[in-house]
């Protein structure tokens, strides 16, 4: 028996698992998406305990109530924002796929996703409080051109993050925005961000580099 798992971001059989019974169909199934350059978006499981752990895969659509087993978040098409809270605790959640339309990230929304290694928010234009706080996992974060708001304590205790470029069109960088990154090595400011607050980089140990633009007119107390 073998079960695809289509990625519902793509409109592709939506939420749903096909189980096929001969060797031929799966053949054809493979076949099917090499055509449709689409390989990518099928897993295949060969026993229940393999299908038990694809249960682990969740599609967000602005829930209130989201399991805290979860591994994998697929944000769905209609999604434009993440809930304050809404993946707080989620201890095993180790990636999230976006989508296009999501351009807010609430309060405390990853708060303690320590598996989380890379996050990029290349739509996002505002990131609340505290909303990765304590993931300590992080090594990678990404911040496209769309965002302005980065909260207090957005990325705070994030202890494995080693760069982060702020984007020029950051308008508030919260308190505390990058406090104990204790392996932050490089800190980029682009041009157009003109204030960095108070203790945004507090306790950041291993910071070697700040890159900082003309155009900085204020740096709070204790910024680094």
């Amino acid at each position: 028996r073998y079960d695809i798992l289509r990625n519902p971001q793509r409109n592709i059989m939506n939420e749903s698992m096909w189980r096929k019974n001969d060797e031929d169909a799966r053949k054809y199934f493979i076949k099917m998406m090499e055509a449709s350059n689409k390989r990518n978006e099928i897993k295949f499981f060969e026993s229940d305990e393999d299908e038990e752990s694809a249960s682990t895969v969740f599609t967000y659509n602005g829930e209130d109530n989201v399991p805290k087993n979860i591994k994998t978040v697929l944000i769905g098409d209609n999604a434009s924002e993440i809930k304050d809270g809404a993946f707080k605790d989620c201890s095993e959640l180790s990636s999230f796929v976006m989508n296009e339309g999501l351009l807010r990230i609430g309060k405390n929304a990853f708060e303690n996703c320590q598996k989380l290694t890379n996050v990029r928010l290349l739509d996002v234009d505002y990131i609340g409080d505290e909303a990765f706080l304590n993931c300590s996992g992080i090594a990678s974060f990404e911040m496209g051109s769309n965002i302005q708001h980065i909260g207090m304590g957005a990325l705070k205790n994030c202890s494995s993050l080693v760069g982060i470029t702020i984007p020029p069109n950051v308008t508030f960088i919260g308190d505390y925005a990058f406090a104990n990154c204790s392996s932050l090595k490089n800190a980029t400011i682009m041009d157009g961000v003109t204030k960095l607050s108070a203790y945004c980089f507090q306790n950041c140990t291993s910071l070697e580099q700040v890159m900082l633009p003309s155009s900085i007119m204020e740096v709070g107390e204790g910024a680094f």
